[in-house]
């Protein structure tokens, strides 16, 4: 009989064991999960761009009234440059040394030496600009993008980035650009210059010369342009489009030498913001009205994870050792971790 007793208290003991793991485990998972939706860092400003510096870690973040200098290895702010004008699109020079940045109500390219973090005499353009690249022999490049529909049917901006003056504007008929949604990515090799158009057209211009020429002009589902990622080795890029009638589903890897698909991530309804890891081989996406950040396995086009963040990011950028992932919130710049994995 003690016997008897003795084997059904240890099976009690044991479940009890069993209970407590499970629960445990529980627990542990619902940590995790949510250790994985809090960003590590956050800072009460407005993002529109990002760009990062190819010296140095480095990152410029444009907002309503300045620049962020945000340094990718501590997530420190390092400064805050003051800057009129609605900072918007903006890019580094090829050596490192100059921030060039579209300040659109000045119709202006804001020049900024990083070193002294000065504020250099500025490019005046002949029309409000956008966002902007700065490609090879000094030349910058700055898509348009007015209010009014009269003075929406301009063409990109090149400009002498040395001399500070607008060398010639190289449009598209009957292709309106209005503000907000006309977009720019360059090669590597500063050779090649993608526009995505305000209603979904993608353009790849060859831009080795003076005499700036389309290879390839491909129109997209959807309404307008929501966003244009180039993955850092220059071999693809995504490119977000949408509407609320005839919405797109997916998102497409483009190839950039001919602009074919080469995968497609099946996202939802109305992809909204994107960007990569540096090796190409993760993507982060934003589906419009989701509240999430989805990543994606980029080579088998399978969804690891998502990032539960209540509101949708405008913006997604990664650092260059893609440790982090910066997401752009209305009044919140947030900084997570970049793996679905969570540091304990």
């Amino acid at each position: 009989m003690t016997q008897i007793k003795l084997k059904a208290g240890f099976k009690c003991q044991l479940l009890m064991h069993l209970l407590m793991f499970f629960m445990l485990s529980v627990s542990s998972i619902s940590i995790a999960y949510a250790q994985k939706n809090i960003p590590i860092k956050t800072f009460p400003e407005t993002v529109y761009f990002f760009a990062k510096n190819p010296n140095n870690s480095e990152i410029y973040a444009s907002t309503d009234n300045g620049i962020l200098i945000i340094d990718a290895t501590t997530l420190k702010l390092i400064s805050k440059i003051s800057l009129a004008g609605s900072p918007r699109g903006l890019d580094v020079s090829a050596d490192g040394s100059k921030l060039y940045v579209a300040t659109s109500a000045l119709r202006q390219l804001a020049v900024i030496d990083i070193a002294s973090r000065k504020i250099l005499p500025p490019i005046y353009l002949t029309w409000m600009p956008y966002d902007v690249r700065v490609g090879n022999h000094d030349r910058a490049y700055a898509t348009p993008g007015d209010y009014g529909y009269n003075d929406a049917f301009h063409g990109i901006m090149m400009i002498n980035t040395i001399t500070g003056k607008f060398i010639k504007e190289f449009s598209f008929p009957r292709l309106p650009l209005y503000y907000g949604s006309t977009l720019l990515q360059i090669s590597p090799d500063k050779n090649s210059l993608y526009f995505a158009a305000t209603y979904p057209t993608l353009i790849k211009i060859n831009v080795a010369t003076d005499t700036p020429a389309i290879v390839i002009y491909w129109s997209f589902r959807g309404l307008q342009s929501e966003d244009l990622f180039m993955t850092p080795s220059g071999d693809y890029i995504y490119y977000a489009t949408g509407d609320n009638i005839n919405r797109s589903d997916s998102l497409d890897r483009l190839r950039t030498a001919d602009l074919t698909a080469q995968g497609t991530l099946s996202v939802g309804q109305y992809p909204h913001a994107v960007a990569t890891s540096p090796d190409g081989n993760t993507a982060y996406v934003v589906q419009k009205s989701s509240g999430a950040i989805q990543i994606w396995n980029t080579n088998i086009q399978q969804k690891q994870c998502e990032l539960n963040t209540q509101e949708d990011a405008n913006k997604l950028f990664t650092d260059s050792k893609g440790l982090y992932l910066f997401a752009a919130f209305q009044n919140e710049l947030r900084i997570y971790n970049s793996s679905c994995e969570t540091k304990r």
